[in-house]
């Protein structure tokens, strides 16, 4: 059951019984190309991770932009106050 949700978990992963380890079953990771290694998708991960955190730092910062005009110059740009946070992170305003 263990063993069925660690391949699951790591698809590259592949099931090794030990003889010496009697009925404990080890596992080693697969780094190569061939099914895409653990560590290449580790790699993907942090990298998707960066982007995010990247794209989440400038939505803020557009947000702090908006937030500090006037509702004059809001309402000039054509944005409700209480629009501004989804107009940045989907680039429209609510129907």
């Amino acid at each position: 059951m263990i063993s069925q949700y660690i391949q699951n978990l790591l698809p590259a992963a592949k099931m090794v019984h030990s003889a010496s380890a009697g009925s404990a079953v080890g596992f080693t990771v697969g780094t190569g190309k061939e099914n895409g290694g653990l560590l290449d998708r580790v790699r993907r991960r942090f990298a998707e991770f960066d982007r995010q955190r990247s794209l989440e730092y400038e939505y803020r910062h557009a947000i702090a932009q908006l937030e500090s005009l006037t509702d004059a110059q809001l309402r000039d740009v054509g944005i409700a106050r209480a629009d501004i946070e989804y107009a940045v992170r989907h680039g429209k305003l609510p129907v």
